[in-house]
């Protein structure tokens, strides 16, 4: 089964009015906002999709507005768990709005 693509605006106002007037979802905000900045650093842009979960970029980054609750944090590090060892990747990044932790490839 194909996953269905994911869409990315260049115009990030259009998707803040839409987030605003229907679901008021500053995670997909901030997923678009990664998603333009490695578009003008000139990184190319994959996803990855696996039954239980998700990852933004395959390069190694997840993208995720709000970990405070300790099952988030598990879910999205055991989502970067399962790719950086499925595809041997030494870095990984997980970038929310108001938490800055490091995770050790250990943890991983």
């Amino acid at each position: 089964m194909q996953h269905p693509r994911k869409i990315y605006f260049v115009d990030t106002s259009f998707l803040t009015f839409l987030s605003v007037k229907f679901s008021k979802n500053m995670e997909r905000l901030m997923e678009n906002t990664v998603f333009i900045e490695l578009l003008r650093r000139g990184k190319g842009v994959n996803y990855a999709l696996g039954k239980n979960w998700g990852i933004d970029f395959v390069l190694l980054i997840k993208v995720s507005y709000d970990v405070s609750d300790e099952g988030t944090l598990r879910c999205e590090v055991n989502a970067l768990r399962k790719v950086s060892r499925e595809f041997d990747f030494k870095n990984a990044l997980l970038i929310t709005w108001n938490s800055k932790r490091r995770i050790e490839r250990e943890e991983l």
